[in-house]
C-alpha cells in the first residue's frame, strides 16, 4: 500500500494570510471537530479558530471539500461554514467515529484514492 503524505504546515492563518500561499492545494481538507462552546457558554477560541482557518483555506482554493471527524457536535461546525460560504455538497460528516488518526486517514485515502490530504486542527 502506498503512504500516505502527511506534510505539517504551522501556520497561523487567522493572522498571518500571507501564508496561506505556503500550504498546498488539496482536494480533501479533514477537519476535527471541536465543541462550540465553553463550559461557561462562551464560543471557543479553538472552535473559532479552526472554523476561520478551514474558511480561509477553502476560500484561497486550498481545498476543495471538507470532511468534519464525527463527534458530539458536528451540526454546528457544518452549520457555520454553510453559512460562512461553503455549499452543503462540499461538506461530508465523517459518521465513523474512528478514535485514532491513522485509521481515519487510511480511509480518507481509500475512499477519495488521494495520496496527501491538508489537515486541519
Amino acid at each position: 500500500m502506498t503512504k500516505l503524505k502527511v506534510l505539517i504546515h504551522q501556520i497561523n492563518l487567522n493572522t498571518d494570510h500571507q501564508n496561506i500561499s505556503k500550504v498546498p492545494k488539496n482536494k480533501i481538507g479533514l477537519m476535527f471537530n471541536i465543541e462550540k462552546y465553553t463550559t461557561s457558554g462562551n464560543i471557543s477560541l479553538y472552535y473559532k479558530q479552526r472554523l476561520e482557518t478551514t474558511l480561509n483555506l477553502f476560500k484561497s482554493n486550498k481545498i476543495e471539500f471538507v470532511i468534519i471527524s464525527n463527534d458530539n457536535d458536528n451540526v454546528n461546525l457544518k452549520n457555520d461554514l454553510i453559512v460562512n460560504g461553503i455549499s452543503e455538497n462540499k461538506i461530508h460528516i465523517e459518521h465513523s467515529n474512528f478514535k485514532n488518526i491513522d485509521t481515519l486517514i487510511i480511509k480518507v485515502k481509500r475512499f477519495f484514492g488521494l495520496s496527501s490530504i491538508t489537515i486541519i486542527s
